[in-house]
């Protein structure tokens, strides 16, 4: 007679399911029992399917804050479910819809998956987004603080680059957002869909401030992962055994206390696509100066004229 499977309870808080995701995983690598690992594993799809619905549910929220409803709404929910964060390219600032997105084409690159491939794993806050200080905490808070970040473009360009030339890279997403905010996480989605819709749901990580990062990346960190971040302390809990490379902005790096890969964010897309290519494939050690100042540019039209003329090595 074969033993019956427990049903395991799933716990309210998302950090105490990614807990016990991440226990179960541990476990599962060390059951020696056919049973036991059934059982583990039986139980590790209820908890990450509770995860998902746990993040579909904030991400909802968000949108409703941002004033989402009805039957647009439940397309943006229909498209959280297969892994597609909104199924149709949402202008934000206007809110008005086109019917250019390729639906099969967004959810068969979320869907795919590549034993091997190495994965950049990608910050927002003063990487993608310029960070912007502030005087008060409360300002964090505030509705359209996120949402109305500017973007760096020469990174943000560069992202674009390697995505749309080279698919053997899975690029991923990896932001820490307020997770006691009403806004932050719509904004943080909201903000990816307006300068990067390159990265879809299912390449957006996004773990609650406080947290180490690698702990919410699916299957663990590996030498093949890579960490673009500029804040020291991340990239730090991030290596080994994967490898982190610290973006200067203009602001950080006063004490030069990050003495492994070091990337200026003022040269040319090109550049620095073609330098984040070199660490991940050729193991190239690159240790930029600190900018001397930040330049924004910041360009109107969604494609930019120079957008996909990348110097010959790039191409």
């Amino acid at each position: 007679m074969s033993k019956s499977i427990p049903k395991i309870q799933i716990p309210e808080s998302k950090e105490k399911i990614m807990r016990q995701i991440n226990a179960l995983e541990t476990m599962i690598k060390e059951d020696t029992n056919d049973y036991d690992r059934h059982v583990h594993e039986t139980a590790l799809n209820d908890l990450q399917k509770a995860l998902k619905q746990s993040q579909i549910r904030e991400s909802l929220e968000g949108y409703k804050q941002l004033g989402f409803d009805g039957e647009k709404l439940r397309e943006i929910e229909i498209g959280l479910e297969k892994g597609i964060d909104v199924p149709k390219k949402i202008d934000i600032e206007n809110d008005h819809q086109t019917d250019d997105c390729d639906w099969e084409q967004d959810l068969k690159r979320g869907e795919s998956h590549m034993a091997k491939k190495q994965r950049l794993f990608i910050d927002m806050d003063g990487t993608l987004a310029v960070f912007t200080p502030v005087d008060e905490l409360e300002t964090l808070y505030e509705q359209g603080y996120f949402l109305n970040l500017e973007p760096i473009d020469n990174v943000v360009q560069a992202v674009k680059g390697i995505i749309r030339n080279y698919p053997e890279i899975e690029v991923n997403i990896l932001s820490a957002y307020l997770s006691d905010s009403p806004w932050a996480l719509a904004e943080k989605n909201a903000w990816l869909d307006k300068y990067l819709p390159e990265v879809d749901f299912a390449h957006r990580i996004f773990p609650p401030c406080g947290c180490d990062k690698k702990d919410y990346i699916p299957g663990g960190i590996t030498e093949r992962d890579f960490l673009l971040d500029d804040y020291t302390h991340n990239l730090r809990l991030w290596q080994p055994p994967a490898r982190g490379i610290k973006l200067l902005n203009g602001i950080n790096h006063t004490r030069g206390s990050w003495e492994n890969d070091r990337l200026r964010c003022d040269k040319e897309p090109a550049k620095l696509a073609t330098n984040i290519l070199g660490i991940i494939w050729n193991d190239e050690m690159i240790r930029d100066e600190k900018p001397n100042e930040l330049k924004q540019r910041i360009w109107d039209e969604p494609e930019p004229e120079h957008d996909g003329e990348w110097d010959q090595d790039f191409i």
